[in-house]
This record gives structure tokens, sequence and C-alpha cells, in this order.
């Protein structure tokens, strides 16, 4: 008998970042919109850091990182509005399509090692019902205050990318592709920010700076099974809907 872990809690950072590269370079096409800055840089890594870096040699680069989008989550707490909800979960049915979900999502939502994923792909090949019981579980529902910083050499594209980053953060095509999809919830009435006013000049040139901040709501969950209270069964899965 033994005890199986499984941590549902997705990576918002990769999340985000990943969904802006597809707004920036596929949808609203960045590069060809202003075809002489090519197309931004994306990343949870700030550019003033890589340029830093570069301060050992005698020629600063800058063309290669700007222009730029850097997030960061800089709080990271309990979501008060869902405080009072109890954040036990018990009857937790773990079946083949959660055991395929977890397969699709490791690098984003699930921590769970190769050992244990093995191990509950066994418990449910055995099971007659065809799913397996996690007797015990905790969810928690979390606000990440999120950052990002645009940087440019070029005020006006600046100002664009503050606009685009803006649509795209109260967008409801973003807000159902994030929401639906992976399970995170930007909080449109938060979004704000800076969109001018903000300069650089510590790298032989002028870079133009904007700032916004969002909140951004998930669920963290852990399922533990004890092979040793209950193995079998259908039950229903238990989840608390942020959105309420």
């Amino acid at each position: 008998m033994a005890k199986y872990f499984i941590t549902v809690t997705p990576d918002v950072e990769t999340i985000v970042y990943a969904a802006l590269r597809t707004y920036f370079f596929e949808e609203v096409k960045f590069a060809t919109l202003f075809e002489h800055f090519g197309n931004l840089t994306i990343s949870g890594t700030h550019p003033f850091a890589r340029l830093m870096e570069q301060e050992q040699g005698t020629q600063i680069e800058t063309a290669q990182y700007f222009p730029s989008v850097t997030g960061a989550v800089e709080t990271d707490t309990l979501n008060t509005a869902l405080a009072s909800l109890s954040n036990r979960v018990e009857e937790v049915a773990i079946t083949a399509s959660e055991i395929a979900d977890i397969k699709a999502k490791r690098n984003t939502h699930y921590l769970v090692t190769d050992e244990d994923l093995l191990a509950l792909e066994e418990l449910i090949a055995a099971s007659s019902s065809g799913s397996i019981l996690a007797t015990d579980g905790m969810e928690t529902s979390r606000r990440s205050n999120f950052v990002f910083e645009i940087w440019s050499q070029n005020p006006e594209v600046r100002g664009r990318i503050f606009d685009l980053m803006a649509l795209f953060l109260t967008g409801s095509a973003q807000f159902e592709k994030l929401h639906e999809a992976e399970g995170i919830m930007i909080q449109e009435g938060s979004v704000n920010g800076q969109k001018s006013g903000i300069y650089n000049y510590d790298f032989g040139q002028a870079l133009h700076g904007a700032v916004l901040r969002c909140d951004i709501d998930y669920s963290s969950r852990q399922y533990v099974l004890d092979t040793s209270v209950a193995v079998g069964g259908t039950i229903t899965h238990s989840i608390v809907d942020i959105t309420t």
C-alpha cells in the first residue's frame, strides 16, 4: 500500500507568456505592423538584466532585446474574495481522462513524478470501475498581481505595444482562451498602468518604458491517493469554480 500525490497548479507565468507570443506574433502580426523593429522579445527575464551581462564587453548591443514585454508576479496571495470557501476536497475520481490531461499539461499545470504517474495508470487499469479514489485533497484559490514592463527605443512603438497589451488583458477572446483552456482568469477591472513618462539612459541611448498591472486568479489543488484506504468506486469530481 502506498500514497500517491497529484499537484495541480497552473504555471501562470509560462501560460501568459505563451499566450502573449501567440497574440503578438500570429494574431495581430506585430512584426508586419512595425516591420522596421522586428518582433517583440517576450520573456520573464528583464532585458536590462541581459544588457548588464554585456557590460564587460566593449559595446552593448541593445537592438536584439527591444522592443520588449517582460512580465513578473509581484505578489501572490490567497484570493480573499473566496476565503470563506472550504479548501478541503474529498471524493475525487481520478480516471483515464485525468491521466491523459496530466500527460498533456504536465509542463504547465501538473506536478507529479514519473513513478506516481505510472502507478496511477496501473491502478486505473486494474480497477473494475475504471476510476480510482483520491481520498483526501486540498484546494486553494490564489491571486497573482502581474506586472508587465514594456520597453522600446521608439516612443510610438512603446505606446502601441501598451495599447495592444491593454486589449489583450481585457479582450473577451483572450479571457475565454485563458480561463476555459488554462484555468486562469484575468480580472478585467484590475487592469491599470502608466503608458508614458518612464525612461532609462543606462545603456547608451534613451529607452522608453511603460507599465501595466493586473490580477490573475487561479486555483491550486493537491490530491492524495492512499491505497490503504480505498481503491475503485464511482466518485464525482469536486472542484471549486473561481468564477463564482
